[in-house]
């Protein structure tokens, strides 16, 4: 496997343009890899074998990517702490004054 890296890492970048995504890919498939070395059928070419567990673990995180994106509502920025009463309070003496300098019958219909 350790003779492999060089070819997994060239591999990752087709995947990954950013170098330390690449090489945490690498690490993952390396890892994933390990892990299931007994489901590793003799005969079959490694590198192979490797570069399908790196395809199936990219296409993954894309899609846990897809799934984790917050929606407005998700994001704490989105919304505002307290109320912005100072705002409303000039709004509305704003609304007010521009009522009262209207002709009589256009506040009668506003009112």
């Amino acid at each position: 496997m350790v003779d492999l890296i060089p070819a997994l890492r060239a591999f990752a970048r087709t995947f990954c343009r950013v170098p330390d995504d690449a090489d945490d890919l690498v690490q993952e498939t390396l890892t994933k890899g390990l892990a299931n070395i007994d489901k590793f059928e003799l005969g079959t070419r490694m590198k192979s074998w490797l570069f399908t567990i790196m395809r199936n673990s990219y296409y993954t995180r894309i899609k846990a990517a897809d799934r984790e994106k917050p929606g407005l509502l998700d994001c704490a920025s989105a919304i505002p702490i307290t109320e912005a009463t100072q705002e409303w309070s000039v709004q509305s003496k704003e609304v007010a004054n521009a009522i009262q300098r209207l002709p009589e019958h256009q506040r009668e219909v506003l009112m």
